[in-house]
């Protein structure tokens, strides 16, 4: 049980964190949609959580926030645990 709570506490991290770097870059989800190749509503539903994104998914919002894919992780799981702890 306590897996599945820290599993979801990255997920939402990972989502928060892909905003919080998007607004500090002043960048549209239009732009960033644009920039990843992805559509302005699966921007919108990763940002709300409404889906859960791939690898693929997650590599292309990275890409063009050009942060990383394992700095948001590693990021994420810090947060996470400081959470449920």
């Amino acid at each position: 049980m306590a897996s599945n709570i820290l599993h979801d506490e990255i997920t939402a991290e990972v989502t928060r964190l892909l905003q919080q770097h998007r607004l500090e870059l002043k960048m549209s989800k239009s732009v960033l949609a644009e920039r990843s190749g992805l559509s302005r509503r699966m921007i919108g539903f990763v940002e709300k959580q409404e889906r859960n994104p791939t690898l693929d998914t997650l590599l292309r919002i990275t890409g063009a926030l050009n942060i990383p894919l394992e700095d948001i992780l590693s990021e994420a799981r810090k947060a996470a645990i400081r959470r449920t702890r």
